[in-house]
């Protein structure tokens, strides 16, 4: 891979800029804006998990439950068009999202994943709405670990880096999408510097893929992460390009191909430090039924690390979903 220069000084600055934002994350929560509604009740449809029961594994010193709360359902990141988005958007009011994140607790999972972009309107920046959420979260007494995924833009916007650090994330992870970009390019650099940020603002540091061989890289060079974050499907924006040579035609949206999971947990196995699947439902290609689900969650458990857990997104309005995927891991999960 080719190395470009690093700009340690530009690093040095971000390290230290959360000191300057005292108060920023209270000052957010105080301008969100929206019109929030009436919690929707989640359907007692799955029974119950005893909290107990979930599996755990560790990513150094912080204990994670093996299943991870994902929040694209929350922002509105369907992957599945723009009818489905908006239904996950007008579910996922503030009080909606709080209530789903303490049954989750409630359920067994510690660890809550998300990136700082929502759909949501009427955000004054990147990341407004997320923020805002996880601070009247914690207020209603939330205790989920947080790992939080970071674009470059994220960390380049002075405003945003202190109201991300004063979130206190336990993890900092480099999004999949932008890796990617620069594994394509041959240009890894920049995302190695961007860990070093992450390690300089004192939080685990984790490294997001699509590409399997990217992670057993990275492996390889002994970069200092702490953790990977692995989508069972090749959704990338630059390897979508690929497609047409692959398939002799040009897809039309995004496309989930069997098969592919096969590529990624077995890189998973290969690498030492812990790994956490993402998109093991194929974005919710493979929701829509149950036995589709269980497979989905016995394939997953099944073909990964014990060290390694998967990241669940739920959207539990018409079927308890986080109870579901809770019962799942306790039933594939345990080592």
């Amino acid at each position: 891979m080719e190395n470009n220069p690093s700009n340690a000084g530009r690093r040095n600055f971000l390290k230290h800029a959360a000191t300057a934002g005292a108060g920023a994350l209270t000052a957010c929560s105080q301008q969100s804006g929206s019109k929030v509604q009436p919690v929707s009740t989640i359907p007692n449809d799955q029974g119950t998990v005893n909290p107990a029961d979930m599996p755990m594994t560790r990513i150094k010193h912080m204990a994670v439950s093996r299943l991870v709360m994902g929040a694209n359902p929350m922002w509105g990141w369907s992957h599945r068009g723009d009818l489905l988005t908006q239904l996950m958007l007008d579910y996922y009011t503030t009080e909606q999202v709080v209530e789903v994140l303490l049954h989750a607790e409630r359920c067994g999972i510690n660890t809550w994943q998300t990136s700082l972009n929502s759909r949501h309107e009427g955000q004054a920046h990147a990341g407004e709405r997320v923020m805002h959420d996880w601070q009247v979260y914690k207020d209603a007494g939330g205790k989920m670990n947080l790992i939080a995924l970071i674009t470059p833009a994220n960390i380049e916007d002075e405003t945003i880096w202190r109201k991300t650090l004063a979130m206190k994330p336990d993890a900092l992870v480099h999004h999949g999408n932008m890796a990617d970009k620069h594994w394509a390019n041959r240009d890894m650099e920049p995302v190695k510097e961007r860990l070093k940020i992450f390690r300089d603002a004192g939080t685990l540091v984790g490294y997001s893929c699509h590409t399997p061989n990217s992670m057993l890289w990275v492996e390889e060079q002994g970069w200092d992460v702490d953790f990977y974050m692995s989508s069972f499907y090749r959704a990338s924006y630059e390897l979508r390009k690929q497609w047409p040579e692959t398939l002799e035609h040009k897809p039309l949206h995004e496309m989930y191909l069997e098969g592919i999971p096969d590529e990624m947990t077995a890189a998973m196995r290969k690498v030492e430090k812990p790994a956490l699947g993402y998109k093991v439902l194929a974005a919710g290609r493979l929701a829509d039924k149950p036995d589709l689900i269980g497979n989905a969650f016995k394939y997953a458990f099944d073909n990964i690390k014990q060290e390694d857990g998967v990241i669940v997104g739920m959207f539990p309005k018409f079927r308890d979903q986080v109870t579901e995927s809770a019962r799942l891991t306790v039933q594939y999960g345990q080592v």
